[in-house]
């Protein structure tokens, strides 16, 4: 997965049919973003909210 730009992350990820699923229980919590009826397709994305209130996105190389 890549780094990209908040607006990069929703441009991809928007018009998709994908939901966010959080991995982890503590900071940074980190969500991947999937395909809720195809679960075995690699997720499109990744989203990070870390403690000072910023978060991180990545996609997927096939989907930036």
């Amino acid at each position: 997965m890549r780094q990209v730009s908040k607006e990069e992350f929703y441009k991809a990820v928007g018009p998709l049919d994908v939901h966010p699923r959080i991995t982890n229980s503590k900071w940074p919590y980190v969500s991947m973003w999937e395909f809720p009826r195809q679960p075995h397709r690699q997720p499109i994305g990744k989203s990070e909210g870390h403690t000072d209130g910023t978060h991180t996105y990545y996609l997927n190389e096939r989907e930036g």
